[in-house]
């Protein structure tokens, strides 16, 4: 014969710091995501093609336009490198208070936080400042494209190699996007069940 038996109840200062951990969690899934999403489909597009927008192209548009996203990005590479860090060490809290160290959403969040944070190392500390010392350099290119002018074969090599750069650094972002959005999903997939995973639903009744 087999006996229901209550799971043990985590204390309340604990279940406090898990919903602490897993509200700073989505928090930083929230700016991060939310940020990626303002520039790709608000900023970029307005500062590029103003005209789309009903605004008058200036002169100056498309050697300004790259400089002002360039700009944004460094101090958005700040806040999503802090993001990755806090991803990371809230989960490896919720692990321990939750007691979920042995669960496979658990061990998947908590890798993909992993990878989160060297995708953002990579982009923001070495590609991103990379693409800026380029960006420097051909804005007289894209100035003078701009006008019109032909560029020579070296020159144009050299915008090529910055807009091969550019794709690298638009493809990896998209890859740490989805990685974003799956943490996301594991986060809620955990829910708030509270319950010890290692405490049996049913024991036998000696």
């Amino acid at each position: 014969m087999q006996t229901m038996t209550s799971p043990q109840p985590l204390p309340r200062l604990q279940i406090f710091g898990l919903r602490f951990a897993r509200f700073l969690a989505a928090l930083c899934l929230a700016l991060w995501i939310g940020g990626m999403a303002f520039f790709g489909i608000m900023a970029a597009p307005v500062l590029f093609h103003p005209e789309k927008s009903g605004i008058a192209r200036a002169a100056d548009t498309a050697t300004l336009a790259p400089q002002l996203v360039s700009a944004m990005l460094t101090r958005f590479g700040t806040l999503t490198t802090l993001c990755a860090v806090a991803l990371l060490v809230c989960a490896l809290i919720d692990g321990v208070l939750s007691r979920a160290l042995k669960s496979h959403l658990w061990r998947a969040q908590t890798a993909l936080s992993l990878l989160c944070l060297g995708f953002s190392l990579y982009l923001n500390g070495v590609l991103l400042p990379q693409t800026r010392r380029d960006q420097a350099q051909i804005l007289p290119l894209i100035a003078r494209a701009s006008r019109g002018e032909t560029l020579s074969a070296t020159d144009q090599a050299r915008r090529s190699a910055f807009d091969t750069g550019h794709r690298t650094y638009q493809r990896l972002a998209t890859i740490n996007l989805y990685l974003l959005l799956a943490i996301l999903f594991l986060l809620i997939a955990r829910g708030a069940d509270f319950r010890p995973p290692d405490v049996p639903k049913r024991s036998p009744n000696l």
